[in-house]
């Protein structure tokens, strides 16, 4: 397979796992797994009916995290939110270049922590999966104008300390997903606290710009930043993904509002081939680089 999706959706925008599933079936169907999905809790449940959402798109997933400690999260997608703050949503509020519903309160985060496990142990990333951390953080700390200070702790599972550190990277399997998952910002301004990479990539499998590309997706997810072309995932259908393009409000979601200074995506007239937050991407061919408007998408929600 040489086309490649990551399918990060915005907070309340979520397309079918079933298609997420498909691109990468044959690939990863077998790998064994402790990720426990269980079946959506009542007040979660009768949220998305509140929302008028799709559930078939949601699911809760059991998620161990470095410390041992697990977590019930409500996973759309490659996107993950804690169930609390999904349940503190009064409607379907969103923008981006588009962006979610929250974002990072700078002034409490002023330099965002991620954690990468460099020395053993389940999560333990591959010296590959780590530079593209780092290529990826690189990336968004190069953005000129935004307030945005990206930093990374390397250690063992054991030292990882959630007080101190705000963003873990965890290796897991997990079927059904391209190269990873993230969760939002929280309803309290704290960064999307996890990125995951799926074990399946966790290897030389990916280029170092497709790791780059990844990365830089997942990390924006952790942001805020949702997908370009959510009225099309047009990104999807030239990497043979889909069958033709496809909205995201076809679940059910409102619009979302575009952010002021970056390009609007206009189906057949404006589309963006080479932004890392479109739904899809070619791993083959991807410079594993922002775009100007990923950038100005960056700088219009922090600025310095």
């Amino acid at each position: 397979m040489n086309k490649f999706w990551l399918k990060s959706v915005f907070l309340l925008a979520y397309t079918s796992l079933l298609i997420s599933a498909a691109c990468f079936k044959e690939e990863i169907e077998t790998i064994a797994t402790s990720e426990e999905k269980g079946q959506l809790p009542e007040k979660i449940a009768a949220k998305i009916e509140d929302l008028q959402l799709n559930s078939d798109a949601f699911e809760i997933r059991t998620i161990s995290d470095m410390t041992g400690t697990s977590k019930e999260l409500l996973v759309m997608g490659d996107a993950i939110i804690n169930q609390a703050d999904f349940l503190a949503i009064s409607k379907p509020t969103l923008t981006k270049q588009y962006n979610t519903g929250y974002l990072v309160d700078t002034e409490l985060h002023p330099t965002i922590t991620i954690y990468v496990n460099n020395n053993g142990g389940t999560h333990h990333l591959s010296p590959k999966a780590q530079q593209g951390v780092r290529d990826a953080v690189a990336n968004w700390n190069g953005v000129i104008g935004s307030s945005i200070q990206l930093n990374i702790a390397y250690s063992s599972d054991t030292d990882f300390d959630p007080a101190i550190h705000d963003i873990e990277v965890l290796v897991i399997p997990f079927p059904g997903f391209g190269i990873g998952a993230a969760q939002f910002p929280t309803n309290d301004g704290k960064p999307g606290g996890l990125i995951i990479l799926n074990a399946a990539y966790n290897n030389d499998t990916l280029s170092s710009n497709a790791l780059a590309h990844g990365f830089s997706h997942e990390i924006g997810t952790t942001l805020g930043l949702a997908n370009s072309d959510w009225n099309t995932r047009q990104s999807c259908v030239n990497a043979g993904i889909l069958d033709e393009p496809s909205s995201e409000t076809d679940f059910g979601v409102e619009a979302p509002i575009l952010i002021v200074g970056t390009l609007p995506n206009i189906p057949g007239i404006i589309e963006q081939e080479d932004s890392v937050m479109n739904s899809c991407f070619d791993f083959e061919n991807t410079t594993g680089k922002l775009n100007f408007f990923d950038e100005q998408a960056l700088r219009m929600l922090y600025p310095q």
